[in-house]
């Protein structure tokens, strides 16, 4: 059996099989499916039926709109609504391994900058603010909020707009707020703390990760 990574490995190998035509087509079904709220194999595995089925229609002339019809937004929802659903379960963990991975990403960061204070004194400090990781946390939530129903809204051009927006406001908040908020909630931090803050952040996140697919593939 094929892992989930496998699975996507061998979508992307296949989609360089379809024409521009069924390979924009595909994209629509795909980016809706796959931001749906369910089974994260299921979704692959479905995917991978859906385009082994298309490149058979193109063998025999047969275009996307031939095998899938016009509304493809309908035959994504159709498709969903016929896949196993996500547990309340999974969600709390991929929702954790979500903010997990995004701290992680900012205390290499502050790794980063604490491994040059040992060569540049401009770079040393002793602590570090909550808040902005936290203003950080917040705007990841908005943006995955947005991402996810801009992918049902596809042609929405307020929903384009608005997760643009909270996109582009996402890293400037945090390093407007590193200064804001300095010397607000702080912490003691030097090399070592960051770089065991961002270890165990990485431990975290890989085993939350591992935990949410031995989940999902006990059910499907």
């Amino acid at each position: 059996m094929l892992t989930t990574e496998e699975l996507i490995k061998r979508n992307t190998i296949l989609q360089r099989s379809l024409t521009r035509g069924n390979a924009a087509a595909y994209q629509i079904v795909l980016a809706y499916v796959r931001g749906s709220n369910v089974s994260e194999r299921a979704i692959e595995e479905t995917l991978l039926e859906i385009i082994e089925h298309l490149i058979t229609g193109q063998k025999h002339g047969k275009n996307a709109e031939d095998l899938f019809g016009r509304d493809l937004k309908q035959y994504s929802k159709d498709i969903v609504a016929n896949l196993p659903k996500e547990t309340k379960s999974v969600q709390l963990i991929d929702a954790f391994y979500f903010g997990t991975l995004m701290l992680m990403w900012m205390f290499i960061v502050e790794t980063a900058g604490q491994f040059l204070s040992t060569f540049f004194d401009r770079f040393s400090k002793d602590t570090f603010s909550i808040i902005p990781y936290l203003i950080s946390l917040i705007s990841l939530a908005l943006l995955i909020a947005c991402f996810m129903k801009l992918l049902k809204n596809a042609d929405s051009k307020l929903w384009t707009v608005i997760t643009i927006i909270v996109g582009a406001l996402s890293i400037p908040s945090f390093i407007v707020s590193r200064y804001l908020f300095e010397g607000v909630w702080t912490l003691p931090i030097n090399l070592s703390i960051s770089f065991f803050i961002t270890l165990s952040l990485f431990l975290i996140q890989y085993t939350l990760k591992k935990w949410s697919k031995s989940l999902q593939n006990e059910w499907v």
